[in-house]
């Protein structure tokens, strides 16, 4: 699985290049946590869904791209000889896999190019779609493959006000920091790295096994200074042998110079288990 820092970096990557492709503390907080912070946090760790906790050990599933997005993603404009392309890209099979501490794989059949032209535009729209994919996968899978809070031997300050709690911790040179609601669901997180600063607002739908990540704004900006960068993602979900798996998956975003939207939908989902 790719380290935090990795996966802040993927994640401006994705959009900052998806063309061609989780998380400071919101809440100032003054007074400490009455609770012991390992009690709190757990309570935490089990109000978020986790496909790990509940015995996922891996799955993959086929990949339809939505291609006309993408390549107006990546070219700006369908030209004839990306009519071309168009009708190729949809010959592509494309897998990805995914588990829990590793970085989900893109995997595809290789298509013939008519020309050079048709080659450079294919492979050009092969890029995008594939760190956009893997980017999605690098900033989803904390919050429902594993977990996005602290490992318990994590040394973490805690504190509450008014009913929320703050925490701050380090993972090697990674700063995180969150707010938690009242109910534990997860408010805000940033992330910070010697590259980059990450701002997070997830969103979450109450499923019977805690909070599922269903759609995320995010901000990215590059250190010591440049453009912040913005990303969005949306997500529903399919149940596979009663896990909750992505269907459909919007991502978005804008580096403050060009914009794009893609969507993928997942299908023939195979898992296993514990």
């Amino acid at each position: 699985m790719a380290s935090r820092e990795e996966a802040a970096d993927q994640a401006r990557c994705l959009t900052v290049r998806a063309a061609a492709s989780v998380v400071g503390l919101l809440l100032a907080t003054t007074v400490a946590a009455s609770a012991d912070p390992r009690d709190t946090l757990e309570k935490a760790r089990l109000a978020h869904y986790s496909l790990q906790r509940d015995g996922l050990t891996d799955f993959g599933c086929a990949v339809q791209p939505n291609w006309e997005q993408i390549v107006v993603t990546a070219r700006r404009a369908i030209s004839p000889a990306d009519e071309q392309a168009l009708n190729v890209l949809k010959q592509l099979r494309i897998t990805v896999a995914a588990a829990p501490a590793r970085r989900a794989k893109v995997v595809r059949n290789e298509l013939p190019a008519a020309n050079d032209e048709q080659a450079k535009a294919l492979q050009q729209i092969y890029s995008g779609m594939e760190q956009t994919l893997i980017g999605f996968f690098d900033t989803w899978s904390p919050f429902v493959m594993t977990s996005p809070l602290p490992p318990p031997t994590a040394t973490v300050t805690l504190a509450e006000q008014q009913g929320q709690w703050s925490f701050t911790y380090k993972e090697g040179s990674v700063d995180i920091s969150a707010v938690l609601g009242e109910d534990y669901a997860i408010q805000a997180m940033r992330i910070g790295t010697p590259k980059m600063a990450s701002l997070i607002h997830p969103a979450f739908t109450k499923s019977p096994h805690g909070f599922l990540l269903s759609a995320l704004q995010s901000q990215y900006r590059p250190l010591p200074s440049g453009p912040t960068a913005l990303l969005q993602m949306r997500i529903d979900y399919q149940t596979v042998s009663g896990f909750q798996l992505p269907k459909i998956i919007k991502v978005g975003g804008d580096d403050g110079t060009n914009g794009f939207q893609m969507e993928f939908s997942l299908t023939a989902c195979q898992v296993g288990r514990r």
